[in-house]
């Protein structure tokens, strides 16, 4: 009886899929996205009946990713993001191929920057990018380069809205040269054409928006050359398919006075007077040598680092909080993946970087409050009570980090509250209380 159980809840979901494709096909993609929550129901009923099956939770993860995509291209980025973390948790909990959970990553990452969720969106763009380079060795056989090329364009989309100049430029970049190197592959077929173009274009027209900005006049027209290309080429197959008005414009993306304010680290340190540290954690953006946070340093020093760039914001936010921001998303960065490589200095001495870190996600979170920038804010906060989650042990036995932890809670729940969220209210507002006893 379970067995044929599980049969007609396979069934269900393989139809469905079949179904929400078909409707996709069709441009419908409220119907595709009804057809792939059917489909995520039905595997999660199989993943109940059957708990051992170590196949449910990949299906699972892979059926949610699309539909996270789906989401996206709806305009729901909150439900995506939602989904997105489901997928990832899942694929995760299996041991899914890294690759797999990268995509995940970035897709998410997306999301979050259209929610105005900086550090989330910095964190996955950089953690996706991270992933590929360690996978891809892009020698002449390597089938994940386009991939690499792929997350790389996508990445540089990210960073150039939050991030550091410098590092998009550099990503824009390495994805141009390895889409030159496999202009062949990227051709095979038209929807390889399709999905490899659009990155192309997308990472010429990033490359060419930031040089221009910066003055490197000679690099910028050759990316803006190749993205004409592109748009040229997007424009006459398009017409060629029966619509002759149809005409590729250029991608919306921030003038040069923009990307000139948005600050690159180098410029940031040197604002603040930390002209080691810039020497010792930035490059010029046409080296191409940082693209992450993991080209930085040494993943082995990076909380000391990002400690002490965590200080340095906590120093000169209040009268100059354009110049923090730009060196707490990178202090973030580089903490939180010191924090997924599972670097032990981090993990031993938690209390001892842990708190900076905490300070200048709440104060950042405050500040972004203040401007007006919630989604913001609470991605800030989001973070924050992590770490702070992670520092409970400390803050029990050590009275600075209790009262450091006391801090953060209690913004929390203070923000929580202003959004409406109560039940996260009175979560924060609990913990609190543990250390108040």
């Amino acid at each position: 009886m379970f067995g044929k159980r599980s049969k007609r809840r396979q069934q269900q979901s393989r139809q469905a899929l079949e179904a929400g494709t078909e409707a996709l096909s069709r441009g419908d993609i409220g119907g595709a996205i009804h057809h792939h929550r059917v489909a995520a129901d039905a595997v999660r009923e199989r993943m109940a009946a059957e708990p051992a099956d170590a196949h449910h939770p990949l299906e699972l993860g892979s059926v949610l990713s699309m539909l996270g995509e789906l989401l996206m291209e709806a305009g729901a980025w909150g439900d995506a993001v939602d989904a997105l973390d489901e997928a990832h948790e899942h694929l995760v909990a299996a041991d899914a191929d890294q690759p797999q959970v990268a995509d995940v990553r970035m897709r998410r990452a997306r999301a979050h920057t259209q929610l105005g969720h900086r550090a989330s969106a910095l964190v996955d763009a950089q953690a996706a990018v991270v992933v590929y380079q360690e996978h891809c060795t892009e020698d002449d056989v390597d089938p994940l380069a386009l991939d690499l090329a792929r997350v790389l364009a996508q990445c540089s989309l990210v960073t150039l809205t939050y991030g550091d100049p410098d590092a998009a430029a550099a990503a824009a970049d390495h994805s141009i040269r390895i889409y030159l190197e496999r202009s062949d592959e990227a051709n095979a077929d038209a929807s390889t054409r399709a999905l490899h173009g659009a990155m192309f274009r997308l990472a010429a027209e990033v490359s060419e928006s930031i040089h221009h900005a910066y003055g490197r006049t000679e690099i910028a027209e050759a990316a803006g050359g190749l993205a004409a290309q592109v748009r040229e080429a997007s424009t006459a197959a398009a017409r060629a398919s029966g619509d002759p008005a149809a005409t590729a414009e250029r991608l919306n993306l921030p003038g040069p006075d923009h990307i000139r304010a948005n600050l690159t680290l180098a410029e940031a340190l040197d604002r603040v007077g930390e002209h080691q540290l810039r020497g010792l954690l930035t490059k010029p953006a046409q080296d191409g040598a940082i693209v992450t946070a993991a080209d930085r340093i040494s993943i082995e020093l990076a909380p000391g680092i990002g400690a002490h760039l965590a200080e340095i914001v906590d120093r000169v936010i209040d009268h100059d909080e354009w110049t923090a921001m730009r060196i707490a998303l990178e202090a973030h960065a580089l903490l939180a993946l010191a924090s997924e490589e599972g670097v032990s200095q981090l993990r031993l001495q938690l209390a001892e970087f842990g708190v900076p870190w905490a300070r200048m996600l709440m104060r950042c979170s405050r500040a972004t409050e203040i401007a007006g920038f919630r989604g913001c804010a609470l991605d800030f906060a989001g973070w924050m009570a992590a770490v702070v989650s992670g520092l409970m042990p400390h803050a029990m036995v050590d009275q600075d980090v209790r009262l450091e932890a006391l801090h953060c809670l209690s913004w929390h729940a203070e923000l929580l509250t202003s959004a409406g969220d109560v039940e996260g209210a009175q979560h924060a507002q609990a913990a609190a209380a543990q250390l108040s006893v």
